[in-house]
């Protein structure tokens, strides 16, 4: 099983704001406890990827089929709105990079019209960035983040942004996640 890892020199997200979940102390806020790190301008179309919702419209469950190691990541990752009870997520999986998506795609059976994803170009065209250079996520996807309310975030507190940042695999593998970062005023 591919397990999810913390980087060993995590760039941080954004320069003033905090990552809240994973939270570990103050001091890791940047990086969410070195789990997250800002993705350099290969991630932005260079790089092999894969968008997630290819395999499955569930948030998570690509990452099940690809026998990723991710439940406690996700418990991690989650929070509770204080105003509606929900249960959201600081952050969600949108994108895998790696060299092997050619192998993965092959190797997924939920995966339809395989040659388009295996196609790089075509990839970035439909799948990719937009000019702005964000991971882009679906309305269905950007609802399983929430508000960004949380104990300890409060809309007379600050404000909340999502941003992009990559998860590091053991097995040399990234995950591009959309990542709640807040501001407080």
């Amino acid at each position: 099983m591919i397990k999810i890892i913390r980087h060993k020199n995590p760039v941080p997200v954004c320069d003033l704001g905090d990552i809240l979940y994973p939270f570990k102390n103050w001091d890791s806020t940047s990086t969410g406890d070195g789990f997250f790190s800002k993705p350099d301008e290969s991630f932005y179309g260079e790089r092999k990827f894969l968008p997630l919702n290819s395999i499955s419209s569930k948030v998570w469950e690509p990452l099940k089929t690809l026998d990723i190691d991710f439940e406690k990541f996700k418990e991690w990752v989650s929070y509770e709105c204080p105003y509606t009870g929900y249960l959201h997520y600081n952050a969600i999986p949108v994108y895998l990079f790696s060299d092997k998506v050619n192998e993965i795609v092959d190797n997924t059976k939920r995966i339809v019209f395989k040659d388009m994803y295996k196609d790089h170009d075509w990839q970035v065209s439909c799948h990719g960035f937009n000019e702005e250079r964000v991971f882009q996520i679906t309305s269905i996807m950007r609802s399983f983040m929430g508000a960004g309310y949380s104990i300890g975030r409060i809309s007379s507190d600050g404000d909340g942004y999502k941003k992009d940042a990559v998860v590091a695999l053991d097995n040399g593998d990234y995950l591009g996640f959309k990542v709640w970062v807040w501001y407080n005023k």
